[in-house]
Parts: structure tokens; C-alpha cells; sequence
């Protein structure tokens, strides 16, 4: 009997820690306190969970900060708490690279669990240094055979003297350019690149920042459209209207593409450069089977 009490109220104990601990906790693992302007680093946070808890992630201020980039996001993996069998790890791995040099928050990604906010643990200010060190900038001091003891007078005497160096080679050159044009015939106008050149330089662009990965998703929009719809100008109508007045299907491929395009064409939305050198070659694809994009 007293060895089943016990028991009981083991168990019980048990349940009010469960009860009264936190659903779901998120930590940052080991996060850089440095880090170089351009150059990708990762960011790791674990969610120690219920088994069984919903776990939703989003990019939060990893994408709406224009001063990160985030090039790849990993599945979530889960993984069993080793030092509590009846909980579950949840590892989440994000790989980014600062755009602005200076000291910052590390961006925080949108946690929910079960539908409530999660916050994570706070982080220490993240040190991104620029491309040059300080002071490199500095001005050089003026070499001394100059004979001006004074730096700005020397300055104001070397810059004169760049000025009317500078002014003689440009009326030079002018006149050089102008003798040399009348004795030759104008070139003709170069050619404006036709819209599957341009989805072709797209699939060689790089896309390594949330605005040309956006002006990606415009461009290919826009070339898609010129090509299939030939010299006809239809510019001011939406994807929709466009659509229906080729009679094409809002639902077809060709549809599908330029729905997934529009989050990004107008909204927040920041897929990798990965996604968008898909959408890229499948737009190529689409024009060069011209009329069969339905």
C-alpha cells in the first residue's frame, strides 16, 4: 500500500511539472558573434517540443530585413530529446548573408506552436564587418618633396593642379573623338535582344540578393508575355486579363507560373536564387513551345 502511494504521487508529480513547464522552448545554438559582409554563414535554433505539437516556421525579419538575405532554409529535423525521452528536438537551419555592415540583432525567424507566438532565446549583437578595415579609407599623407609643410595647402595646390591636367585631356580627347567620327561612317543601331535572349541572360544572371531575384521575377513575366503575344501591346493588362484574352487557362502552366511569380513580383515574398533559376528555365521553356503553354 505504501509503495503504491508512493507511486501515485510520483506520477502526479510528473504531470503538474509537465503541466506547469512550457509547451515548446527555442534556443539559438551557438550563434556567430562575427561575421563578414557577403559572406554566407548559418544560423541554428532548436525548438525542444511535445511529441506531436504542430511546429510552423517562417522567415520573419530573415526576410522582411533588407539587411539579410537568407539563401537556403532546411527542412526542420527532428530528432528525440536525449535528456527527456517523452519531448522531441526540432533543428532548424537557415543559411544567410549580411547586406549592411555594423552591429546588429540576429534576424529572428516567425515561430508558432500549436498556433501560439514562440520566441526564441536572445542573442548577443552579430558583428558584420565591411570589406575594408578601419581607417583604410584614410587619406594618404602627401609625399614630402612636395615642399609644402602645410597638408591642405598641398592638397589645395595638388588638386589645381589635377583640375587643369585634368581639363587639358578631356578638350584633347574631345577633339580627338570628334575628328575621328567625322572620318568614319556611323555604326549601325544595335539590335534589341529578342525576349527568349533575355530569359536566355537570365538563366545567367546572378540572383544572389532578394532585388534581382524580384526584378528576375518581373522580367521573365514581361519576356514570356512579349513573346507569346508577339507585337501585339497588351502591357497594361494583369496576368489574368491577359490570360483570358488569349484565351488561355488561369489554371494551366502557364497560369501556375505567373501565380507564383506575383508573390514575389508584389509582395514580401523571397524565394532562393534556386527557386527563381527554376522559374527562369521553365518560362524559357514555356516560349520556346510558343502557343502550347495551356
Amino acid at each position: 500500500m505504501i509503495a503504491a502511494a508512493l507511486l501515485v504521487a510520483a506520477l502526479a508529480q510528473d504531470a503538474v511539472t509537465l503541466e506547469s513547464a512550457p509547451r515548446a522552448v527555442a534556443r539559438w545554438l551557438e550563434p556567430p558573434t562575427a561575421v563578414e559582409l557577403g559572406v554566407p554563414f548559418e544560423l541554428v535554433l532548436e525548438v525542444t517540443h511535445e511529441p506531436g505539437g504542430e511546429l510552423e516556421v517562417g522567415p520573419g525579419e530573415l526576410a522582411s530585413d533588407v539587411a539579410w538575405a537568407v539563401l537556403d532554409a532546411a527542412a526542420p529535423l527532428v530528432l528525440p530529446d536525449l535528456d527527456d525521452p517523452r519531448l522531441r528536438v526540432s533543428e532548424l537551419r537557415w543559411t544567410v548573408v549580411a547586406l549592411e555592415p555594423g552591429l546588429r540583432m540576429l534576424p529572428r525567424p516567425e515561430l508558432r506552436y500549436g498556433g501560439e507566438p514562440l520566441a526564441p532565446s536572445k542573442a548577443g549583437l552579430l558583428d558584420v564587418s565591411a570589406v575594408l578595415a578601419p581607417g583604410e579609407d584614410a587619406p594618404r599623407p602627401l609625399p614630402p618633396d612636395l615642399g609644402l609643410s602645410d597638408p591642405a595647402a598641398a592638397r589645395r595646390g595638388l588638386g589645381a593642379a589635377l583640375i587643369v591636367a585634368g581639363g587639358a585631356l578631356l578638350v584633347g580627347l574631345a577633339v580627338w573623338l570628334a575628328r575621328r567620327g567625322a572620318r568614319r561612317p556611323r555604326p549601325a543601331l544595335e539590335r534589341a535582344p529578342s525576349p527568349l535572349e533575355r530569359l536566355a541572360a537570365l538563366e545567367q544572371a546572378p540572383l544572389e540578393d532578394p532585388r534581382s531575384v524580384r526584378e528576375a521575377h518581373l522580367e521573365l513575366t514581361r519576356a514570356l508575355r512579349q513573346h507569346l503575344d508577339g507585337a501585339t501591346p497588351r502591357d497594361a493588362l494583369t496576368d489574368e486579363e491577359w490570360l483570358a484574352a488569349l484565351a488561355l487557362p488561369a489554371d494551366g502552366e502557364l497560369g501556375r507560373l505567373f501565380a507564383e511569380c506575383r508573390p514575389v513580383e508584389y509582395g514580401g515574398e523571397r524565394p532562393t536564387h534556386w527557386a527563381t533559376r527554376e522559374r527562369v528555365a521553365r518560362a524559357r521553356a514555356l516560349a520556346e513551345r510558343q502557343g502550347v503553354g495551356a
